[in-house]
């Protein structure tokens, strides 16, 4: 009898030595969260706002053709230009050349974008992808990559056939 009022006062204690220390953590973590809204509070109010993304550079690869969209922050457009209104016909379109001579094109009259914060989401196929992001990267402050590959690596599986 004597062994299980110790055990049970022994796990009474040891029980509520836990609880205390968990509010011990408990209120800390609060204070600290507070602390955590107050100086990013006060940041935000000393600080001016800095600007993430100011452009989006959207580039479409496609089958036969190169599309280069500029938009803003809010994704209105503001320009853009294909290598179909550079005057390339069919398989040319997609070129390395014409991306190339696109890029360029994209520097000279689209000047404003040097130096500027920039985000660049890349659709379609692989093909001069790595020419393209290398040669942004030397004019824009890139802050964020973005791929999506809109054809599939090997297809859907097709359905078993019936025996007859």
């Amino acid at each position: 009898m004597l062994l299980n009022k110790t055990k049970s006062n022994y796990l009474l204690k040891y029980n509520t030595n836990i609880r205390e220390k968990i509010r011990d953590i408990r209120k800390t973590f609060e204070k600290n969260k507070l602390i955590h809204q107050n100086l990013s509070v006060n940041y935000f109010f000393n600080k001016k706002e800095k600007k993430l993304i100011e452009y989006k550079i959207i580039i479409h690869l496609a089958n036969k053709n190169v599309i280069f969209i500029i938009t803003d922050k809010n994704s209105k457009i503001i320009n853009y230009i294909t290598s179909g209104l550079l005057g390339y016909k069919g398989f040319q379109k997609r070129s390395k050349d014409a991306v190339i001579i696109l890029l360029k094109k994209i520097f000279f009259f689209f000047n404003y974008i040097n130096n500027k914060n920039t985000s660049i989401y890349i659709k379609g196929l692989k093909y001069n992808r790595k020419l393209i992001i290398k040669k942004l990267k030397k004019k824009f402050i890139v802050k964020s990559l973005i791929y999506n590959d809109i054809l599939p690596h090997n297809g859907c599986r097709p359905k078993k056939k019936k025996r007859i």
